[in-house]
């Protein structure tokens, strides 16, 4: 689809900046992790452009599933059981699912 649109693509577009322009839309496009031409494609389309997450925001929502699946496992230990630390585990669960929606939220993952 991408090589359909290259094709279409064959309107060349000039444009001139302040030195302070350019560096605000090259350090932009570089926070989003875009090419400039990409950057302004989608701010044209009128799409949202985000800052491309940190290197280590996927390493950490890997550990928050991790954290998420053994409270999981032990939440139904406890509950199997009539343990009375399940209604704590439960809790636990639910303020991990709502960090990793925070996370992923913040970075449109």
């Amino acid at each position: 689809m991408e090589e359909d649109r290259m094709e279409e693509r064959k309107i060349h577009f000039q444009l001139w900046l302040t030195r302070d322009e350019h560096r605000d839309l090259v350090g932009k496009a570089k926070k989003a992790g875009l090419p400039i031409s990409a950057f302004l494609r989608q701010a044209v389309a009128g799409q949202e452009v985000l800052e491309a997450p940190p290197a280590d925001i996927p390493a950490l929502i890997r550990e928050v599933r991790q954290v998420r699946s053994c409270l999981e496992r032990l939440l139904k230990a406890a509950e199997s059981g009539g343990m009375p630390e399940a209604s704590g585990l439960r809790e636990a669960l639910d303020e991990n699912r709502a960090l990793e929606k925070r996370i992923l939220g913040a970075y449109g993952c």
